[in-house]
C-alpha cells in the first residue's frame, strides 16, 4: 500500500501505476482487475503474457495445494505459504513458483513502464514542437517581411498604379515595428507617426526602380525613418505655436478671443510681443532689485 501511495505522484497513467502497484499473491477471493488489464491493452500487448503465467501457475499450485486459494494479482496483502497446511516440501515448490511469476511480472512491468514513459515523452516533445512552429509562425507574421515578397508587390503596384491590400498590409507592419525602436516609441503622437510613413511610402514606392536595386525593404525603411522625422518636426512646430498662443493669451486675455476669430495668425509677431514682454520684466525685476 506504500508502493501505491507513492505511485500516485508518478506521471504515468493512473492503470499503469496501479499494474506496477500488484504482485501475485495467494488469496482466497481475489479481486477482478480486468478492467485495468485491458485499459493497458490497447496500448501495449505485452499484458497479455500476464493471463499466461497466471494460468499456468495456477495448474502447477493445484498439483500441490487442493485448497480455495488461488494466485491472482493483488494490490493487498496475501495468504501467506506458512500458514497453509500442506507439506514442507510442497511449501518450497510453492516458494519458487511465486517467485519466479514475480519475476516474470516484474519484467513485464518494466516493459510496460519503458513503453508509458516513450508515450509520454513523445506526447510531449509533439507539443513543444508545435508550440514552437505556432510561436515561429507568429513571430513570422508579426515581426518579419519577406524582402522577395515585398519586391513582387511593389513591381505589380508600379505596373497597376493600385496598391493591393497585401502590399498595405507589408507597410503598415514594417511601420509599427519601425516606431518600436528606442528613438521613436516614447511619443504620444506616434500612431500619427505610422500613418503618415504608410502614406508617404505609397507617395514614393513609384519612383523605386528594380533594375538598379532589388532591396525594396530598405528603400521602404529609409522613407518610414524620414516619414517620423518629419513628422515629429512637425508636431514640434505645433506644439511651439500652442505654447506661444497660450503664453499671449495670458499677457492679454481679449487676444485668447481675437486668435480665435481670425481666420490666420502671424504667430511670429505674437511670439516677438511675448519676447518683448520677457525682455522688460526682466528689466523692471532687475531695477527694482537695484533702487532696493
Amino acid at each position: 500500500m506504500r508502493l501505491l501511495k507513492y505511485l500516485e505522484y508518478s506521471p504515468l497513467p493512473k492503470e499503469v501505476n496501479l499494474f506496477r502497484a500488484m504482485t501475485i499473491k495467494l488469496n482466497n477471493k481475489p479481486k477482478n482487475y480486468s478492467d485495468i488489464l485491458n485499459t493497458i491493452k490497447e496500448s501495449n500487448n505485452e499484458i497479455n503474457k500476464v493471463d499466461d503465467i497466471l494460468r499456468r501457475i495456477n495448474i502447477e499450485l493445484k498439483s500441490v495445494y487442493k485448497g480455495d486459494l488461488k494466485l491472482a494479482l493483488c494490490l493487498e496483502e496475501g495468504t501467506k505459504i506458512d500458514k497453509i497446511k500442506i507439506k514442507e516440501q510442497y511449501k518450497q515448490k510453492l516458494k519458487e513458483i511465486l517467485y519466479t511469476s514475480n519475476s516474470q511480472l516484474a519484467k513485464i512491468k518494466e516493459s510496460i513502464e519503458e513503453k508509458s514513459w516513450f508515450t509520454i515523452i513523445k506526447h510531449k516533445c509533439i507539443i513543444l514542437l508545435y508550440l514552437g512552429e505556432k510561436m515561429a509562425l507568429k513571430k513570422k507574421s508579426m515581426y518579419y517581411v519577406s524582402n522577395a515578397e515585398l519586391l513582387e508587390e511593389v513591381k505589380l503596384y508600379k505596373l497597376t498604379g493600385v496598391c493591393s491590400e497585401r502590399l498595405g498590409s507589408m507597410l503598415l507592419l514594417i511601420a509599427r515595428n519601425y516606431s518600436s525602436k528606442g528613438n521613436f516609441a516614447g511619443y504620444t503622437w506616434r500612431q500619427d507617426m505610422v500613418s503618415n510613413a504608410v502614406y508617404t511610402c505609397i507617395k514614393y514606392l513609384k519612383n523605386f526602380n528594380p533594375e538598379k536595386s532589388t532591396n525594396a525593404f530598405s528603400y521602404i525603411t529609409q522613407i518610414i525613418g524620414n516619414a517620423f522625422k518629419l513628422t515629429i518636426n512637425d508636431e514640434k512646430k505645433y506644439g511651439h505655436i500652442k505654447n506661444i498662443c497660450y503664453q499671449s493669451s495670458l499677457l492679454n486675455p481679449l487676444e485668447k478671443e481675437r486668435c480665435y476669430m481670425q481666420k490666420s495668425i502671424d504667430y511670429e509677431s505674437i511670439q516677438n510681443k511675448v519676447m518683448d514682454y520677457k525682455e522688460t520684466s526682466k528689466k523692471e525685476n532687475y531695477l527694482w532689485v537695484n533702487q532696493d
